[in-house]
């Protein structure tokens, strides 16, 4: 899976952004709806508190003070209407999570910017529907050193 990030300024204070993903079934040779992923009948209530908590603890932590999205004016996000994407899994041709992405205003005010939340496969593995369930397993697949930003790797890495 892949993603864009369209950008757009229609005049006001500032432009705005939305995150476009796109899942793509190799077997098929075509797109994938993402919310296929999930069971008609999934029960994706406990992913998604997890999901919440989530937001809510990074939002907190660059308010340094605690916020929930029920005092804060925003919901808690729904998967159903969630944009994501696989995460690479150190298992050969599978995903061990989804990275689900906000762009502004999605969970939280303009000026705290986008949020990208991981949801582990422990998290949704109830949620998804049999078809795809072979395709998930092990863990997230460390970043190559060379694509991570600078002042993340170790001096034996610079």
């Amino acid at each position: 899976s892949t993603y864009s990030q369209i950008e757009e300024y229609a005049g006001g204070a500032h432009g705005n952004l939305a995150f476009h993903p796109v899942l793509w079934d190799k077997a098929a040779d075509k797109p994938l709806d993402p919310q296929t992923l999930f069971a008609p009948d999934a029960d994706l209530k406990p992913a998604e508190t997890y999901l919440c908590r989530q937001v809510e603890a990074e939002r907190s932590k660059r308010a340094q003070t605690p916020i929930t999205q029920a005092s804060s004016g925003f919901g808690c996000p729904k998967l159903k209407s969630a944009h994501f994407v696989l995460i690479p899994s150190t298992e050969a041709g599978k995903a061990a999570a989804i990275d689900v992405l906000f762009a502004p205003y999605d969970v939280g005010p303009y000026a705290e910017g986008t949020y990208q939340i991981r949801l582990p496969y422990s998290v949704i593995q109830d949620a998804i529907a049999p078809a795809y369930a072979a395709q998930f397993g092990g863990n997230p697949a460390p970043m190559p050193a060379e694509k991570l930003p600078p002042e993340a790797l170790s001096p034996d890495q610079e």
